[in-house]
């Protein structure tokens, strides 16, 4: 039987898109979440997530920082973690105001940044942010801040094309989440 590995794309239904995946027989011995590093993709298809359905992902301890590798690629770390459990939570639909910067991985070069400006607002979900960022800000609470790795497939593509931007370029953003608005 082969496995699935999925990652969250949507709101609060929680639409999922992933992949079928064929098995070679190596799977190393890290904190595993339904992942392992020696699939391959065989066929792609989109699912709808049941509610406590777990979503898969590799999770490790960086330097005392939780670290979570998504089947897309998405490297989501945590950096400064609200303890606040009754803190307003980001998601989708939601209003959010976010300071960030943006570079290229290869270069460092810096793509875009607001941190010497007021926190940039945004709706998630609605297409304004890279698919990356937007999936990245996602259930992060006011005060937070994660390093993001973001692949090529969902930085700046499609209708946030950038010139300056190669589209096979592998992004690192720096997100601080400074307000959120459910409205």
């Amino acid at each position: 039987k082969d496995a699935v590995v999925l990652e969250v794309i949507g709101d609060r239904n929680v639409h999922l898109t992933g992949f079928y995946l064929g098995h070679n027989g190596q799977c190393g011995n890290a904190k595993k979440h339904g992942i392992c590093s020696g699939y391959h993709i065989a066929e792609e298809e989109n699912v709808v997530l049941k509610k406590d359905q777990e979503v898969e992902y590799e999770e490790t301890e960086v330097n005392g920082r939780r670290v979570r590798t998504m089947s897309s690629g998405l490297v989501i770390e945590d950096m400064e973690v609200n303890q606040n459990r009754d803190a307003a939570i980001a998601c989708n639909g939601c209003s959010v105001d976010i300071h960030f910067i943006a570079q290229m991985k290869r270069n460092g070069c810096v793509v875009q940044a607001n941190l010497d400006r007021p926190p940039s607002k945004f709706k998630l979900g609605e297409g304004h942010l890279t698919k990356g960022l937007d999936a990245g800000i996602n259930g992060m609470r006011i005060g937070e801040k994660r390093r993001l790795t973001v692949p090529p497939s969902m930085g700046y593509c499609g209708s946030l094309k950038r010139s300056d931007v190669p589209a096979d370029a592998w992004l690192i953003i720096e997100v601080k989440l400074m307000g959120v608005n459910t409205v």
